[in-house]
């Protein structure tokens, strides 16, 4: 079983990249913004990047009423599975902070990056990243 990171998930035209961020695990990260500067994301331990080609399944899914992004993908080594939370929080009429009660983004998420995907293959790929 995994362990929760924080980080930043960041799509271009070409690649998904998981940048985490540094200075500890879940509560002493140090949020940090790298969709201008991927390349330094990247070079902080526990962060990954992967071609859109090697993504297979992009889907929104729910485990015990708490949704989530669920990503599989081929690699050298075979396949590879990881999932991602959103870490927001919304106040609903008064009752306090809820966090990930709501499917939605996930299901957005999830279908921008099979769109990506779609159109990456169409267009044979471009040579740079463009954020989506």
């Amino acid at each position: 079983m995994g362990q929760a990171m924080k980080g930043q998930l960041i799509l271009t035209s070409r690649r998904l990249v998981y940048a985490k961020y540094p200075g500890g695990k879940f509560m002493t990260a140090k949020p940090t913004d790298y969709s201008d500067k991927i390349d330094e994301g990247l070079r902080n331990e526990g962060s990954f990047s992967i071609t859109i080609d090697q993504v297979f399944e992009a889907k929104a899914d729910r485990v015990w009423g708490t949704p989530y992004l669920r990503l599989r993908y081929q690699t050298d080594a075979g396949e590879k599975a990881c999932s991602f939370t959103l870490m927001s929080s919304m106040s609903a009429l008064g009752a306090g902070n809820i966090w990930g009660v709501m499917k939605g983004p996930y299901d957005q998420l999830a279908r921008i990056i099979n769109q990506v995907k779609t159109e990456h293959n169409a267009g044979a790929g471009e040579s740079t990243d463009k954020k989506s």
